[in-house]
């Protein structure tokens, strides 16, 4: 979601009885508080924020060499796919 929503759209949202909403995962704190503050000027409504609050990837190589292995085999038949496709779209 973010990226997709204007502080414009979620207060239309929200003054026409539905819940505005912001995606703040692609800003840092001072864009989202100014998003919210833009939000704020234009409604008093309800406003849902989303945003992403997770620890970073634990590297684990032997993990991820397993998972590509196991998923080489789809890999292959979509980039095969893909390549067919690409040929008769020109």
């Amino acid at each position: 979601m973010a990226g997709v929503s204007t502080p414009a759209m979620a207060a239309a949202v929200s003054n026409a009885g539905g819940l505005g909403s912001l995606g703040l995962g692609a800003t840092d704190a001072a864009g989202a508080v100014k998003l919210i503050k833009d939000f704020r000027a234009r409604s008093t409504g309800p406003l849902n924020v989303n945003v992403f609050v997770h620890q970073p990837p634990r590297i684990e190589p032997t993990v991820e060499a397993d998972w590509i292995a196991a998923m080489r085999p789809i890999f292959r038949t979509a980039c095969n796919a893909s390549h067919r496709l690409q040929q008769f779209s020109r």
